[in-house]
C-alpha cells in the first residue's frame, strides 16, 4: 500500500513537472512569435523607406536634378540661354521722412498695429 502511494505520488510529480515545462515552452513560443511578427512589421516599414530613399537617390543623382539645382542655387544657365536679373522693388519714400529725417511716432505705431 505504501509503495503504491509512493509510485502514484512520483508519477503525479513527473506529470505535473511535464505539464509545467510544456506550459512554459508554449509561453516562450508565443512570445517569440509575437516578437517575430513585430520584426516583420518593422522590416516592411524599413523596406518601404528604403524604396523611397532609393527613388530619391536616383532623382538626386540624375543630370536633370543637378542642372535644376545649379540654376536655382547658383544662378547658372545652359549655353545659349540668357539670364534675366530684375532689381528688387524699393518702398516709396514718404515726404515726412525726407523732410524731418525721421517718421513721426504715431505713424510707426499705426504701422505696428494696422499694417
Amino acid at each position: 500500500m505504501i509503495i503504491k502511494k509512493i509510485i502514484l505520488s512520483l508519477i503525479s510529480l513527473i506529470l505535473i513537472s511535464l505539464i509545467v515545462n510544456f506550459s512554459l515552452q508554449i509561453l516562450k513560443l508565443r512570445q517569440a512569435s509575437l516578437i517575430l511578427e513585430k520584426r516583420k512589421e518593422e522590416l516592411a516599414i524599413l523596406e518601404k523607406r528604403n524604396k523611397e530613399l532609393t527613388k530619391k537617390k536616383e532623382r538626386v543623382e540624375s543630370q536633370g536634378f543637378v542642372e535644376e539645382e545649379a540654376r536655382k542655387k547658383l544662378g547658372m544657365v545652359k549655353e545659349g540661354q540668357t539670364m534675366e536679373i530684375t532689381p528688387k522693388a524699393t518702398p516709396p519714400i514718404r515726404v515726412e521722412e525726407t523732410l524731418s529725417g525721421q517718421e513721426p511716432n504715431w505713424r510707426k505705431w499705426w504701422r505696428v498695429f494696422f499694417d
